[in-house]
């Protein structure tokens, strides 16, 4: 469908997402340059979900980790106030989700702002590759963690993503659009 949105004050850089019952989420960074003067038109072509693919959010909420203290012209761009220095979230798998089916995984989420390296726990296995980059600009940039899929299991599993301190700082950052991907 075609929908059209007026959009308030937004950050130089937004997440926006589109979602619908049996199709993987789909979330894009938006430069709000791109909205002056001018109507914007975006594709957001979603796919089916499929059983290597698990979306933790059917509804992707852009999650903001932190203390909300913090300063500069890309971190002052965020747009929710923090949740506290720690994201946890469930999500189910079935028989057919995990070893031997599947050996590999994949996380993926769009994040902005990192500036330190952050944990990300699945059932309480800390990943090797930690949430540590996003785009200089203050735009939402793609990261992606492979895992062992041994890690997960065939039930109820959690997520989870830790905001790193140093001293008696939080950093904070966002992150949007949680997806597991799985491979044989």
């Amino acid at each position: 469908g075609r929908y059209k949105l007026f959009v308030p004050e937004v950050p130089d850089f937004f997440a926006l997402s589109a979602s619908h019952d049996g199709f993987l989420p789909l979330t894009q960074n938006v430069d709000a340059a791109m909205l002056y003067d001018t109507t914007l038109a975006m594709d957001f072509s979603l796919k089916p979900s499929t059983e290597e693919l698990i979306a933790i959010e059917p509804v992707p909420d852009v999650h903001h980790l932190g203390d909300n203290d913090f300063s500069g012209s890309i971190n002052s761009q965020f747009q929710k106030q923090s949740e506290g220095d720690h994201y946890k979230e469930e999500f189910v798998l079935t028989a057919r989700q995990v070893p031997p089916y599947f050996n590999r995984g994949e996380i993926r989420m769009l994040a902005k702002g990192v500036q330190r390296r952050h944990k990300i726990v699945i059932n309480g296995v800390t990943l090797d590759k930690r949430l540590e980059e996003a785009p200089d600009d203050g735009s939402f940039g793609e990261f992606v963690a492979t895992f062992d899929a041994s890690i997960l299991r065939a039930s109820t599993n959690t997520l989870e993503v830790i905001a790193k301190p140093s001293n008696s700082d939080i950093d904070d950052f966002e992150f949007v659009n949680i997806q597991i991907r799985l491979a044989p």
